[in-house]
Order: structure tokens, then C-alpha cells, then sequence
């Protein structure tokens, strides 16, 4: 979206666009003088270092010299104090920055010095530093600051190995430096205000300074702020505090000929105070035209944008509280913009009411729609839902279905991709009727149709109306297994009334046949096996006939307890010792009407069943109850019209029966027994439809199972 900016930030830019530049290029001269004064500066104090270094090591270059020629004078080589000690005498006096000239033995005794002898120092220290290296090294090397044994004075010592005219090494002949004195040499040159020079060893002892020497020689510099690196390094510049505790820029570099460093300091302020106060200056200056061109922007936008202004807060007005056209006056420019402006706040208040009266109709429609309507993304997230779908997918509020992913609904995953447009707009919905899961997840059955539609250049929303179906398809099932059932009961009847015929033949011929047999005949025991069979056979068509609702019922107005407890007994031996029968009755039943012996039947039927699931072990349990089936809360989804029932539940404990074959158990001839003839539900299914009641099983695999008989009240006055 391109955006536009007002009079008051083109002026700003305008002013920036001006000034930044202007202000970069003098924040980089200023940075530039900066870096050069400082670069200049830490030049100079390196230059002044480096040439502070060449002079001292020109002074120790002097001494190892001096050193290597009295190596090889005929008085040191003979190493004889007689020999040598008035040729270092001389040298002494000659010399007065050097403390003492002398030699040494191999053995770190004294042999000669330029010094009187003292008895009590016969031998120097075998573990003195320079005496170490020179007879390790066998040449040039300088020691470490110490107090000389003879002086007592700061010195430094500079050896030299004394060879015989073999070519052994028999001696040390030395040089001990007053490091007082010695600080002369850093005094020569002319040093700036401030400066310090400091000449140290590499474990930071001070050898020279050119302030206060005498306090400083011999002791540590503290270089506990300075890197690692820094120490170790040959020469550069950086920045520490000083020995005083102030802030110094440091140059140093190594000292040839000798393990020391030369440091030449300058307090920041004389390198850095100078520019910094011409950068100061600089930037007061650029400030100042700053603020007169920030000063006449400012002029230029009052005159300039003060009618414009005007028109912005009195639009802005109109447009909050909707009140009528704005009047301005002002340029010829400031007018038609507010001529247009008023054109087109009028459009806009037309565009608002439509839209309100739209939304309102969308809202309606939304809130009181008796199926479920919701919006959601392609990648399945609710944007709205409506009451309605929250009410049947069983959640307390809108506001808790919106947090469900839609995906999550579909009890099959592949119905999700099914339902998704191969195009991006344009394109409908479904219909498509697929299994949804309520909160609670009991399946449900919806159709699903809607339309894709575009509110952005990149979003896509779906607008799809839930209907729930499933009362519906529980209907068409229901009625298809009434016609199932009504065709099979049919069936049954019509075979059961031609069956029953041909067994009143067999029957009459076998009564006949018998009476003429004497009793001693053989043959009578063959006729009275026929006539068992048939028996048996007129048994199995009565329970046809009741199945198909053919059999003359003899109903009657009873007590549904008084069956249950004349039967119990018989029940008891009937299930055995095993399976526990236990009873749980109404209080106090209403009368209902129905054939005493069907109800024997129904209620055997049922009890052999809760014992064949059990396997012969674990409890039976028979109960009645008094139900009333309202109208607008039916229970159990029974197809029954509202009224007062009587229910007869049998309930047992077993294995259950799978979910596959429930709907078949009351099917004629269905059985999972090896010996069933499959008429035992069946008969009980007839009798009480006959009966004007309803059948239904509960089942759940691996808890067990219960028949609920739901029989209808006897109306009052009925004999």
C-alpha cells in the first residue's frame, strides 16, 4: 500500500535531505582531523620513543665494546688482581657513569676491580642473572637492576666472557651502571610537556626514568591494565594508566642489544583535548545553522499548511460524529479538495448504512439459523461459527468451538481432502455428507456445502452450511429394518400357516395310525416318535406365527411383577447354580396388557440368553421400571409415540456382542450358537411389537449387554 506523507514531513525530509549530508561530511572531516592529529600524535611519541631506544642501545653498544677490548687485554687474561686492578682503577675514573669496572673467576670470585676491595665480599652471588648468562650464552649480556654489592648503588651489570690464549673461557670482566645516573641519557633530548620516559626490563622492572628516578628505579611498573599481547610485542602505541595514576597514550619499543623496553608517555588530554575542542567548535557552528534552517522550514510550513490544517481537523470532525458538510475557506486548491471531500463523505455515509443493514441481515441469519454455518481458512481455522453448530456438536459456546481445528471434526481424515476445491474461487462446496465427532466423540452424520471466496489478494475462506443429517439416516435405517423385518415376518407367517397344515395332516394320520396298532405292536413306538416331531414342529410354528404377529394373542391387564416373581424360581433352576439371578423391581408398576405366557416366553428367552453370554458364570440382572416418553426429550431414540411405559431391562455381564452384528440379533434364524435355530429374539421382537411395545439392545464388546421391553400402559378401564 503506498503511503503518503503530509506537507509538515516533506518539509522535514526536505530539511534532512539538506542537512545530513552537510552533517556526514563534517562528522567525517571531523573524524578525519580527529584520526590524523591522534595518528600524528602517536607518530611523534613513537619517533621520540624509538629514537630514546637507539640512544640507549648506542650506550650499551659502547660498553660491550669496552667490555670485549678489556677481554683482551694481557692484565684481564692473566687474572691477576695485581695486573688488572690498576688498569680498572683507571678505566673508573675515566668512565663516571659506569660504577664499577671488575672481573670474576669461573667460580663467581672476585679477581680485580676498579673499586677498593672489601674482605667482606670476597665472591659475588653464583646465581646472579648476568653472571648465569654470560657463562651459559659465553658472550654478551646484560643483567637485571640490582644494588651493587661494592656501591650499594642501583646498577645494572653488562658482562663479557674472558678467554685464555687457548681459547678457554676463564673469566667475566663487567661493567656495573649507575641506573641514578643513567637516566641522564633520557633527559637529552627536548621533551614535550607532560612526557614521560621509561625504560624497563621485560618483567616490568624500571631501569630509567626521566621523573623521579631515584623513587622509581628498581621497582614494578604496574602493568596490570595493559593486554598480554602488548607486553609481549616489539613496539606499538596504546593506552593505559600511568605509574601516577593517570590516564597517559603510551608509545614503546624493544631496546636492541638488551631485553629491555623503552615507554614514552603523554597525558590523553595533550593528545586528544585539542581536537576534541576543535570538534567541539565545529559541531556548536553546525548546530546553529541547524536551527536557523529547522527555523525557517518552520515559517514556510505555518504559512504553507495553516489552511490545510484546518481542513484536516474539521474532516476528521465530520467524519467521527457524521455530521453534515464541511465549510472552509482558504486557496482556490483548499476549497475544491473540501468541495470533493464533502462528495465523497456522502458516498461513504450511503456505503455505512448499506453495509450495517447487510450485516445485520448476515447476522440474523447467522445467530438464528436452525443449521450449523461457520467460515474457516483452507488450512482448517474457524473464523465464525454460529450458535447453532456449537449446539450441535455439543460445545457450552461459540467461543470454545473456535479453538478446534476443523480437520479435527472429521472422523475420517480422507473425507478433510475430499472436501478441499481443486480451484481457488468460484467453486462449491459439497454437497458432501460425511461423519463429524461431537465434543463427547459420538459420530455424527452431516452434509456439508458451501461456496470458496476471495476477501484479499492472498486469502481464501470458506463459507459452508453444516446440516446434521443424522436423524435422518437413523430414520431410513429404521424404516428399512421395519420393512426388512415386515417382509421376513411375512415370510415367516405364510410359511408357518402352510407348514402348520401339513403337520395337522401328519398329526391326524399319526393319532389314526396309532389307534389302530395294538398296544403290544412295535411299530407304536415309531407313530409316537412322528407324533413327538410334530409336536415339536407345531411349537416351532407358534413361534413363526408370533414373530410375524399372526398368533391370536390373548392379552390380558396384569402386574408385570407378579410374571417375573411366579417365574423367578424357574429362571433360578433354569440358568443354574453357577450364574447368580438377582431381581430389582418397580416399587410400585403401572398395569399393563399384554398375554401372560408370551411375557413367559419373552422373559425365559432373554434370561437363556444373559446365560449363554456369561458362559455359564457371573451374574443375571432382571429389573422393571415405570418410564414416561416425552415428546420433545425421547429417550434412547426410541420410535415409539409419547406416553407411560412399563420396561422390562435383563442385563448381563458377558462378552457382548460385536458392533457389526447387532442390528441382525432380532433377524429370524440369525444366531451365533452352534444349535440355535435363530427364533428366540426373534419371537420376542413379534410378541412385543404385536404387543404395541418396542425391543432394544445395548451392547458394548467385553462388558456385557442388556434387552430393554418397553410395554405401554394399560389405558384405564381396559379389562
Amino acid at each position: 500500500m503506498k503511503h503518503h506523507w503530509s506537507i509538515r514531513t516533506h518539509l522535514i525530509a526536505l530539511v534532512l535531505a539538506i542537512v545530513i549530508p552537510l552533517a556526514a561530511l563534517e562528522g567525517f572531516a571531523i573524524y578525519s582531523e580527529n584520526q590524523r592529529s591522534q595518528n600524528q600524535a602517536e607518530a611523534s611519541l613513537l619517533g621520540l620513543a624509538q629514537v630514546t631506544s637507539a640512544t640507549v642501545g648506542q650506550f650499551l653498544h659502547d660498553g660491550q665494546a669496552l667490555l670485549l677490548e678489556l677481554s683482551d687485554r694481557p692484565e684481564v687474561r692473566s687474572m691477576l688482581g695485581a695486573q688488572c686492578d690498576p688498569l680498572l682503577e683507571d678505566l673508573n675514573d675515566f668512565f663516571p657513569e659506569y660504577t664499577n669496572l671488575f672481573v670474576t673467576d669461573l667460580e663467581a670470585r672476585l679477581v680485580c676491580s676498579g673499586l677498593p676491595a672489601r674482605p667482606d665480599i670476597p665472591e659475588l652471588p653464583l646465581d646472579t642473572e648476568w653472571f648465569q648468562e654470560v657463562t651459559k650464552t659465553r658472550d654478551f649480556a646484560v643483567g637485571k637492576p640490582h644494588r651493587g654489592l661494592l656501591s650499594g648503588l642501583w646498577n645494572v651489570v653488562m658482562a663479557h666472557p674472558v678467554w685464555d690464549p687457548e681459547g678457554a673461557m676463564v673469566g667475566v670482566v663487567a661493567i656495573s651502571v649507575d641506573l641514578v645516573r643513567f637516566q641522564e641519557l633520557l633527559a637529552s633530548p627536548v621533551l614535550p610537556p607532560g612526557t614521560v620516559i621509561t625504560i624497563d626490563d621485560l618483567d616490568g622492572t624500571v631501569v630509567a626514568r626521566s621523573e623521579e628516578a631515584e623513587m622509581w628505579v628498581g621497582r614494578t611498573l604496574p602493568t596490570s591494565g595493559l593486554p598480554p599481547e602488548i607486553l609481549e610485542g616489539a613496539g606499538g602505541v596504546t593506552r593505559a594508566v600511568g605509574a601516577e595514576g593517570d590516564d597517559r597514550v603510551w608509545a614503546f619499543t624493544a631496546v636492541p642489544g638488551a631485553p629491555w623496553r623503552v615507554w614514552a608517555g603523554v597525558p590523553v588530554a595533550a593528545v586528544y583535548g585539542p581536537v576534541q575542542e576543535t570538534a567541539a567548535q565545529r559541531i556548536s557552528l553546525a548546530l546553529i545553522l541547524l536551527s536557523m534552517v529547522g527555523i525557517l522550514a518552520i515559517l514556510m510550513y505555518r504559512r504553507i499548511a495553516n489552511s490545510l490544517i484546518r481542513l484536516m481537523w474539521e474532516s476528521r470532525q465530520a467524519a467521527e460524529d457524521g455530521g453534515g458538510a464541511i465549510s472552509i475557506q482558504g486557496p482556490e486548491e483548499v476549497v475544491a479538495v473540501a468541495g470533493e471531500f464533502n462528495r465523497t463523505l456522502q458516498a461513504r455515509r450511503e456505503a455505512e448504512a448499506r453495509h450495517r443493514r447487510s450485516l445485520a441481515r448476515y447476522r440474523s441469519v447467522m445467530e438464528n439459523a436452525v443449521f450449523g454455518i461457520y467460515a474457516a481458512t483452507p488450512e482448517g481455522r474457524f473464523l465464525e461459527v454460529n450458535p447453532a453448530l456449537a449446539t450441535m456438536l455439543g460445545y457450552d459456546s461459540v467461543h470454545d468451538l473456535l479453538k478446534v481445528p476443523v480437520p479435527s471434526l472429521f472422523l475420517d481424515p480422507e473425507d478433510v481432502r475430499r472436501f478441499r476445491p481443486t480451484k481457488e474461487t468460484g467453486q462449491s462446496l459439497g454437497p458432501l455428507e460425511v461423519e463429524w465427532l461431537q465434543r463427547d466423540g459420538t459420530p455424527l452424520t452431516v452434509r456439508l456445502s458451501g461456496n470458496v471466496i476471495r476477501l484479499g489478494a492472498d486469502e481464501l475462506v470458506y463459507e459452508v452450511i453444516a446440516e446434521d443429517v443424522t436423524p435422518q439416516r437413523i430414520l431410513e435405517e429404521r424404516i428399512r429394518e421395519s420393512q426388512k423385518m415386515e417382509a421376513v415376518g411375512r415370510l415367516a407367517g405364510g410359511v408357518a400357516h402352510d407348514f402348520n397344515n401339513l403337520l395337522t395332516v401328519i398329526t391326524g394320520s399319526a393319532h389314526l395310525l396309532r389307534s389302530d396298532l395294538p398296544s403290544e405292536d412295535p411299530n407304536r413306538e415309531g407313530v409316537d416318535e412322528v407324533l413327538d416331531a410334530a409336536s415339536r414342529g407345531a411349537s416351532l410354528t407358534r413361534q413363526l406365527l408370533a414373530f410375524s404377529r399372526k398368533q391370536v394373542l390373548q392379552p390380558k391387564v396384569l402386574d408385570l411383577n407378579h410374571v417375573v416373581m411366579e417365574m423367578e424360581a424357574f429362571l433360578g433352576r433354569l440358568v443354574g447354580e453357577k450364574i447368580q439371578l438377582s431381581t430389582e423391581l418397580e416399587p410400585e408398576p403401572w398395569l399393563i396388557r399384554a398375554d401372560p405366557g408370551q411375557l413367559e416366553q419373552i422373559l425365559m428367552n432373554l434370561v437363556l440368553n444373559a446365560r449363554d453370554a456369561t458362559e455359564l458364570s457371573g451374574p443375571v440382572e432382571i429389573q422393571t421400571r415405570n418410564v414416561a416418553l416425552l415428546q420433545e426429550n425421547p429417550r434412547d431414540r426410541l420410535d415409539l409415540p409419547p406416553g407411560r411405559y412399563v420396561r422390562l431391562s435383563v442385563r448381563d455381564h458377558g462378552m457382548g456382542i460385536p458392533r457389526e452384528i447387532q442390528g441382525r440379533v432380532f433377524e429370524p434364524f440369525f444366531t451365533t450358537k452352534a444349535e440355535g435355530t435363530g427364533l428366540g429374539l426373534a419371537t420376542v421382537y413379534g410378541v412385543v411389537a404385536q404387543s404395541g411395545g418396542k425391543a432394544v439392545l445395548e451392547s458394548t464388546p467385553g462388558v456385557g449387554s442388556v434387552f430393554r421391553i418397553y410395554l405401554p400402559v394399560a389405558e384405564a378401564g381396559a379389562g
